[in-house]
């Protein structure tokens, strides 16, 4: 009976491990998820087997440290993707039809995700202030009034273009000056965190209106919303704001 007994517990001894595996299998997480932040572009590998769409963007959006939306249509989908060191853009395109991201673009930084968006087909957008909330002006400067406009050449502060290129000549003209002009041609609101007085001089020429604005000064922070399926881009504010003291 001792003999039978013993060969009782080594047979469950031998069973035991392959049992906890089995049920390890049942219960481990149908995907992978790796996100390196000090790539540029940030990257993503992701390889999930009818995992749960919201699973995925909750622990992404852990990572990225952003706010993460996913619209009606896509709240109860299920995924099976395989990719690796994908950019953030190209990754969120496998989660859902449809992306947005908005961005957080600083001179000399790589583009913060703030929000992203994931999206069916016949999801609406979101409002543009569902991350990048309203603004409130704070100092505002205007230009000196003279009696005779000067050229255009001649001007010490000359912003042109529109929300898909922008050109940014200044003189010697107080920052928040120029930011509100960039403003006023982005059609964006402006929000000035101090007086923002010091003198800038550049001449920056036909380029994407978040990286013109941000390359001013280091002070400026440019807002701006990417669509990623059509690779449209909306500036959505632009914030004036002293360094964060180390």
């Amino acid at each position: 009976m001792m003999y039978r007994r013993s060969m009782t517990y080594a047979l469950l001894a031998f069973a035991l491990p392959g049992l906890q595996a089995a049920a390890a299998a049942q219960t481990a997480r149908p995907y992978t998820l790796t996100v390196k932040l000090d790539t540029l572009p940030i990257s993503v590998s992701l390889k999930a087997t009818n995992a749960r769409v919201s699973a995925v963007a909750a622990e992404l959006g852990t990572r990225l440290k952003a706010k993460v939306v996913l619209g009606p249509d896509v709240q109860n989908e299920r995924i099976t993707v395989d990719f690796s060191e994908a950019a953030l853009e190209m990754a969120l395109i496998s989660l859902a039809p449809r992306a947005l991201v908005d961005y957080e673009i600083r001179q000399d930084a790589a583009p913060k995700p703030l929000g992203i968006y994931l999206l069916g087909a016949s999801d609406p957008a979101p409002p543009i202030d569902s991350v990048v909330h309203g603004t409130s002006l704070g100092l505002m400067i205007e230009g000196n009034t003279e009696d005779v406009p000067k050229e255009p050449e001649e001007d010490p502060l000359l912003v042109t273009g529109d929300r898909r290129a922008l050109s940014v000549r200044s003189k010697e003209q107080p920052l928040a000056l120029v930011a509100r002009a960039i403003g006023e041609v982005l059609g964006i609101p402006v929000e000035l965190k101090y007086d923002a007085t010091e003198l800038i001089t550049v001449n920056l020429k036909n380029g994407l209106p978040e990286e013109t604005a941000s390359a001013v000064s280091p002070n400026v922070h440019v807002f701006v919303r990417v669509d990623v399926n059509p690779g449209e881009r909306t500036p959505l504010k632009i914030v004036v704001a002293k360094p964060s003291a180390k």
